[in-house]
């Protein structure tokens, strides 16, 4: 439970928010500053120090500026919204691995040999030559040198891929009126499996809904993905690494 000087912490924080959102430059940068230095370190250590195509203080740069972008969305009426900026830096994050891994990584075909960019097909890289699947995705290093195999061909798109779509896009998609809507809305705001507050968030999303079945909530969460797919693939577009990534 908390104690006094806790709360006052936290209504201190929500009104800095408050007062960033009526376009108060000290107050967004005394939030921003706030979540640097109480969540930053905790929430984005993981994917510090891993991948050497991606500069620790370029990742902690995009933390820091996803945080920014989301302060004029953040909702107080919807689960906790700084949960809800850090997601932001934390989504930023991904989207700007994913680029530089993308961006700095080959296939080459086992079967001709050819070399391109990715080209990901359904679940499957495919060699643009021959048509193989049988593929091998190499890094590149600043010489154009293959120097190290890494990343699956089977990336799979679990739970973890809804709460990191925060395209306005694909929202704009959904019914309003449907649980499928509510869902994606729980989701962006901060509920789900990544919110380290919350042991269980299919459980805590069926609470939030009046106690229904945990069953009802991944049903919907199933209606969801299937909708993400569709959008993905209208737009020519795949899921990788939790973003829509543009196929064309």
């Amino acid at each position: 439970m908390h104690d006094e000087s806790t709360i006052e912490k936290d209504l201190e924080i929500i009104r800095l928010l408050h007062r960033a959102q009526e376009h108060d430059t000290a107050a967004e940068h005394d939030l921003i500053v706030y979540i640097m230095n109480t969540h930053m370190k905790r929430r984005i250590g993981k994917y510090l120090h891993k991948n050497r195509q991606a500069e620790d203080d370029d990742i902690k740069q995009e933390f820091l500026i996803g945080v920014a972008l989301g302060i004029r969305n953040a909702r107080f009426d919807i689960g906790d919204p700084i949960e809800y900026l850090i997601n932001q830096g934390i989504y930023r994050v991904r989207s700007y691995m994913r680029k530089q891994i993308i961006s700095n990584t080959i296939q080459v075909c086992n079967e001709c040999g050819h070399r391109t960019r990715l080209n990901k097909i359904g679940t499957d890289y495919v060699c643009k030559r021959c048509g193989s699947n049988n593929i091998t995705t190499s890094e590149l290093n600043e010489h154009n040198e293959i120097i190290l195999d890494l990343m699956p061909a089977d990336i799979e798109i679990d739970e973890n891929v809804i709460s990191s779509m925060l395209l306005e896009n694909f929202e704009q998609t959904l019914n309003r009126n449907t649980n499928v809507y509510k869902l994606y809305q729980l989701l962006v705001s901060g509920i789900d499996r990544d919110n380290p507050q919350i042991k269980n968030y299919i459980k805590e999303i069926a609470r939030l809904w009046g106690g229904c079945s945990e069953q009802n909530v991944v049903q919907n969460m199933d209606k969801l993905k299937k909708k993400m797919q569709q959008f993905a693939y209208d737009n020519e577009m795949s899921i990788e690494l939790c973003s829509f990534v543009d196929i064309k």
